[in-house]
């Protein structure tokens, strides 16, 4: 019976603590009432000051801080900026926006950096606590605080990043422009051969586009459907299978020339009244005479056919040269 009753009081004992456990978990996971009925701010106002509790600097932040960015100044550089490049094509419309962005970017920064470096100093000076008693800051503290905090760190990447992109934009624009604007036939002499295709990939690729037209058909069946071999460089036919050529149906057709030279000495007669052998084998880099002759040759004669823009692969409307009937 002893054991019988000392087994009942351990049980006892054991149940009043797990009881008390509970109830410390309980009130431990319950908030304090002063929380439980805490809303915040209600107010449009204070909800917008309470949002910029945690911004530091801004650098970071998702969203901008509208009173000291100025989203103006964005659509200010697109304007000027497109008054001044006038943007022709979609492509150069995006870069003139990009450049806009991030010189805006590069405006603010030069605002903030200023307010970057003073807010180094002052974290110096709360921590020392020398702001309340008046006692004098050392300089070099100072100035080694201020360019030594997080928060320039941050700035500066920022900063570069933003210059990074604005001169990549820039680049871009500026090689856009150089590929599309055609120089005069002086300046083109002095580049020697290719001066607007410097190599045999850029000529391909400008032939190649003769099979992306919806005027091309196959010269076998007359389809119009097929695919590109890049392994072959070659356009080939869904209806019969047949494989074309880059040079097919124009004057480079069969022939051993390499196509930068054929599209310099095409180059050199459509901007030149007076073509000469001499001076297009100097400019293609022929010694034959022979050769060159039989080239100026084959190019005049098909600039005087009725096909002759197809003779010479379009080249006529890439150097803007009009054919006289």
């Amino acid at each position: 019976m002893s054991d019988l009753a000392g087994f009942d009081e351990s049980s006892r004992a054991e149940a009043t603590e797990s009881a008390a456990d509970t109830r410390g978990a309980t009130e431990r996971c319950e908030p304090p009432r002063s929380l439980s009925r805490a809303s915040g701010p209600r107010t449009p106002e204070g909800k917008a000051t309470a949002r910029a509790n945690a911004v530091q600097h801004g650098l970071s932040a998702s969203t901008l801080l509208p009173q000291i960015l100025q989203p103006g100044r964005v659509d200010f550089y697109r304007q000027q900026l497109t008054t001044e490049l006038h943007p022709q094509t979609t492509l150069e419309q995006v870069l003139v926006d990009e450049f806009a962005r991030h010189a805006a970017m590069l405006e603010f920064s030069e605002r903030a950096e200023g307010a970057v470096l003073r807010k180094g100093a002052r974290e110096l000076s709360q921590l020392l606590g020398v702001c309340d008693a008046g006692a004098p800051v050392d300089e070099d503290s100072t100035l080694s605080a201020a360019v030594a905090s997080k928060t320039l760190d941050l700035f500066t990447r920022y900063r570069r990043g933003h210059e990074k992109a604005l001169f990549a934009a820039v680049n871009a624009l500026r090689e856009l422009r150089v590929s599309r604007t055609h120089r005069p036939l002086e300046a083109a002499k002095q580049d020697g051969v290719g001066f607007h295709f410097g190599s045999e990939i850029a000529c391909e690729t400008f032939l190649k586009k003769r099979f992306d037209r919806r005027s091309w058909r196959c010269p076998r069946c007359a389809s119009a459907d097929g695919n590109w071999l890049p392994s072959r460089r070659r356009w080939e036919c869904a209806g019969c299978r047949r494989q074309t050529g880059l040079r097919i149906g124009t004057v480079m057709e069969r022939s051993p020339i390499e196509l930068v030279k054929w599209f310099a000495a095409i180059e050199y007669v459509l901007c030149n009244q007076h073509p000469t052998a001499a001076e297009l084998g100097q400019r293609i880099h022929i010694d034959r005479a022979a050769t060159v002759r039989r080239l100026l040759a084959k190019i005049l004669a098909a600039l005087q056919q009725v096909n002759a823009s197809e003779l010479v692969a379009g080249l006529d409307g890439y150097f803007g040269y009009t054919h006289v009937s």
